[in-house]
This record gives C-alpha cells, structure tokens and sequence, in this order.
C-alpha cells in the first residue's frame, strides 16, 4: 500500500510545542523545528491527533504546514505507530525524514504552490499530493510501504529506525529509564545503551503507562523474553526463568536480584500481575 501524504497545521500560537534538549518548552516555529530535526535526528516526536486518527497508517508521510505568517510546509515525518492515551486522545509517533526536511529548510514548499489549506491534520487533496509526490521524486525521497521492500538506502534506514524506536519504546521513558537504572540492564548488567529498551512492565495502554515505575531497562533479548513471559521478577523481587530456557545462558539469572534503580522503583503490585503469566 502506498504511503498517504497528510498535512498537519502549525503555529507560534498554538496549543501544541516543542520539547527542546533541555526539557524547555518551545514555541512550534520553522526555526525551532529545523533546530531540533539537525539535534535530534533519529530522535521520534509524539503529535497530538485532533482528526485522521481513524485513517492514518504507518509509514504515512506526515508534512508540517506552518501557518499563520509563514504559509508553507517546513519539515516531513513518517509515522511510526498511532497510540491512544490515558485521556483518550491520539498520537501519530514520527521520526523525521532528514534529507528532506533539510531540502525544505533551504526552499519551504509554499501553499501556493500545492494550493491546500489544512484547517486541522488531514489528507492531502488530490491535487496536493501528486505535488507532493512530484516535490519527493525532483529530491530523491523515496518512501514505500511497511510491507513492501525499501527502495533506497534513506528509505531502508527510515525503516530500521522505526523498527528501533518501536522496539526501544517512547524517548523521554527510556531516558528516565537509562537515568534510573546508571544506564545498564536490569538483569544482566550490559551497558551498551543501543541495545537497552524500555520495557512495559503492565501492558502498554497509551501515554499515561510510560512511568518509570511501570518499567524496567532490559537488554533487547531479556525484553523480549520478560514480554513472553518466559522471565519474570517473584514475589521475592528475584528473577524466575521458565524451564523453557533450562540450558541456556538464561538460566543463570535464576534467583538473582535485578539491579535495583536510583528511583522511581518498579510497582509490586504490576510485578505480581505480571508473574500470574509466567511460564514456570
């Protein structure tokens, strides 16, 4: 399936922000933007989603309009996953598209030039997104779909980001986590922070699940064995292993403590709903 172009209205003044280096708040400016796209390249951006929630799809193109004064698209994002908050409301995560918004910061595509005015996030028209369309192939930018083959090496490295901040989970949790836990797994001590991911401790349902509480830093094959329920913390607080993995290397964690973080400690009681699904 071919990936849709969709336009997302923004402005200086409106309700939306941009959460700079620092954790400062910033306004939603061409600027600021183009500032922290350079920072922060692989870095995934959670956008609120008052409309096309419904609709959108991963791998969609979303396409920052800057309102107001500007009246033109300054940056370009894929959309990784949509999620659902504890409030109810939608989020698209993107990563940006680098190359692009870099071709955007030196000349915005003005709306004059695709003829659209998006009011709220929407489809790009007919008439707009064969523009767009156009604008992507004249720069090179090629995207496809999750279930298609990449077409170039940008898209194919678009793609395993996507893949890593889904696996990695949200950024500002795994920070908290990395901060917590000295920047080492939980369970195996490992301190090669590409391969720590954020784990959910409860099941993920929306934003208001990434506490740290709710968490635990795990090397990526330990995440994925505790989100099978093969390995899982007892009401000891020590590491149980199913007898699945008798004979491997995870077996010695059996009876072990987890390293314990400086804060925020994981929640005894999402433990211990946790380990009614462990597989002895």
């Amino acid at each position: 399936m071919t990936p849709v172009s969709w336009l997302y209205p923004v402005s200086a003044h409106s309700d939306y922000y941009l959460e700079g280096q620092r954790g400062e708040v910033l306004p939603v400016t061409p600027h600021n933007l183009w500032a922290e796209v350079q920072a922060n390249p692989d870095r995934s951006d959670s956008w609120y989603l008052s409309s096309g929630f419904r609709s959108m799809r991963r791998d969609d193109l979303v396409w920052i309009y800057s309102a107001g004064v500007h009246q033109f698209i300054c940056a370009l994002g894929t959309v990784v996953r949509l999620e659902q908050d504890g409030h109810g409301d939608w989020h698209a995560i993107l990563i940006w598209d680098v190359k692009a918004t870099r071709a955007l910061q030196k000349q915005p595509i003005a709306r004059s030039d695709f003829g659209q005015i998006p009011q709220h996030p929407q489809r790009a028209n007919p008439v707009a997104a064969k523009y767009l369309d156009r604008w992507l192939a004249r720069h090179g930018v090629q995207h496809s779909a999750g279930d298609e083959q990449p077409v170039s090496v940008d898209d194919a490295r678009r793609r395993v980001l996507a893949e890593i901040v889904q696996r990695q989970g949200q950024t500002q949790f795994r920070k908290q986590l990395l901060s917590n836990y000295g920047g080492r797994c939980c369970a195996t001590g490992e301190a090669a922070e590409a391969v720590l991911e954020a784990a959910h401790i409860a099941p993920f349902l929306g934003t208001k699940s990434n506490r740290p509480s709710n968490g635990l830093l795990l090397r990526a094959d330990i995440h994925t064995l505790f989100d099978l329920h093969l390995i899982a913390i007892d009401a000891r607080g020590r590491w149980a292993v199913s007898s699945q993995l008798d004979g491997t290397s995870y077996a010695a964690l059996r009876g072990k403590k987890p390293r314990a973080p400086k804060a925020d400690p994981p929640s005894r009681a999402d433990l211990a709903r946790h380990f009614t699904t462990f597989h002895p």
